[in-house]
């Protein structure tokens, strides 16, 4: 099922998993086993997302990729949010951030 929804990444509307256990349950082995099979430019792999990572991504960054984030709601901090909404319609749930200029 895992690696069904990791080769669905270049569908219009790409599946999504999420890998719950106890402790110690092999998730990650899990995770690693299915995106050892994927191509590495094909996935983002973090073992910890905060709330606004996901903000200052580039637009269309993550599309047709793999993100792959360990550890549960531990690793996704308060970005679960916003992952929930990257799943959603296929438009950009945020307006890009405003860059402060540089000073100088």
């Amino acid at each position: 099922m895992g690696y069904l929804a990791a080769t669905s990444r270049k569908l219009a509307e790409p599946l999504s998993v999420l890998i719950q256990s106890r402790s110690a349950a092999g998730k990650s082995t899990l995770q690693d086993a299915i995106i050892s099979l994927i191509p590495d430019e094909e996935y983002i792999k973090y073992t910890r997302v905060t709330d606004q990572a996901l903000f200052y991504k580039e637009e269309d960054s993550l599309v047709h990729k793999i993100l792959a984030i360990e550890e549960g709601r531990r690793g996704w901090g308060g970005a679960a949010y916003s992952i929930r909404t990257i799943q959603s319609p296929r438009r950009s749930p945020w307006p890009p951030p405003a860059r402060m200029p540089t000073a100088g």
